[in-house]
């Protein structure tokens, strides 16, 4: 079982959150559900599904589990997020 001290706050407690809905012309990378949106790059420069585990409605990296990048590209963008920011 994973320590408290490895959850994201608010974890135990999902239900007492709940996001805003994104705008109608909105490009949602992360749903709270898979990284479908994302990709890392394999042994030979192809890209394959990320390897971070989603669970509750987070990710979570990992040492030496590389980076990711979105599936389509984008020009000039706006980023709004709408989840709890801490550090840890």
């Amino acid at each position: 079982m994973e320590s408290a001290r490895h959850r994201p706050p608010g974890a135990a407690n999902r239900r007492a959150w709940r996001p805003a809905a994104a705008p109608a012309d909105a490009v949602v990378l992360f749903d709270g559900k898979d990284l479908s949106k994302w990709a890392q790059r394999g042994p030979n420069g192809e890209s394959v599904d990320p390897k971070w585990p989603v669970r509750d409605g987070y990710f979570k990296t990992g040492a030496k589990s590389g980076s990711m990048y979105t599936r389509d590209s984008f020009g000039d963008a706006s980023c709004t997020s709408n989840g709890q920011r801490r550090r840890w």
